[in-house]
């Protein structure tokens, strides 16, 4: 696993984490950035739905997916949509 790889795997732990433990008396939610000097917004928007859909991220790359992968691709959003996470 590389440097990247392992900080985002932290980042989205760390949103799941805060999103379970979220302060219900004033439902917030706090967030959790990431900022990368050696990968794009959209290369790491692809490593974090590899990482989370369990699709290996050459086939994302390369769109070699197929319809299962799509439906897992859809929740995985559904679910990344509820965290605080920003990244650049």
């Amino acid at each position: 696993m590389g440097k990247t790889a392992l900080g985002v795997n932290l980042a989205i732990n760390a949103c799941k984490y805060f999103l379970t433990k979220k302060n219900t008396k004033d439902n917030v939610v706090p967030s959790v950035g990431f900022f990368s000097l050696e990968m794009s917004s959209q290369q790491i928007s692809t490593r974090i739905l590899s990482i989370e859909s369990e699709i290996n991220s050459s086939a994302l790359f390369n769109g070699k997916i197929d319809e299962q992968d799509v439906d897992k691709l859809k929740t995985v959003q559904d679910e990344i949509q509820k965290v605080e996470f920003f990244y650049r």
